[in-house]
């Protein structure tokens, strides 16, 4: 007479919902640790981003000084006695390397003060990416003087 196997392998219903209960448990407590992170990241991206525009400025100004004349593009007008550069100028320009201008709108105002070798300049930025933004001119970017959505950012 043949035996009939009693083979049970797998796992049960009950089992199978314990399981995905676990993960989903574990996902929503990771989601809610990384996210803020992955927020922060951006800020300091954009932060990194605005000071990178500003020096950017701070070389186009040098250079205008060395050679003279004006940088007239995009709505910017700058001279050796100061005034503004657009972002965009200076990507066009090569004063920085930035393939992707999706979204960002912007301006460097530089402001001189004093004449000859007592002559000191000073930039702020207006620069929005549209998600975060400079709140206005800020004369030093950070991450706490950043604001989020779009704004126009037009000088």
């Amino acid at each position: 007479m043949k035996t009939k196997k009693n083979n049970k392998k797998g796992f049960t219903l009950v089992e199978l919902l314990a399981v995905i209960v676990i993960l989903a448990v574990v996902a929503l407590i990771g989601m809610t640790t990384v996210l803020p992170r992955v927020e922060g990241a951006r800020k300091d991206a954009f932060v990194t981003e605005a000071n990178k525009f500003m020096q950017a400025a701070a070389n186009a100004y040098a250079t205008l000084l060395i050679d003279g004349g004006t940088i007239t593009e995009n709505g910017g007008n700058l001279t050796t006695s100061g005034g503004t550069i657009d972002i965009r100028t200076l990507v066009s320009k090569g004063y920085i390397n930035k393939s992707d201008m999706t979204g960002y709108s912007g301006c460097i105002e530089i402001s001189v003060t004093g004449t000859g070798s007592a002559a000191v300049a000073s930039y702020k930025i207006k620069l929005s990416n549209g998600k975060f933004n400079t709140n206005g001119y800020k004369s030093s970017v950070n991450a706490n003087a950043l604001s989020t959505g779009d704004v126009d950012s037009s000088c």
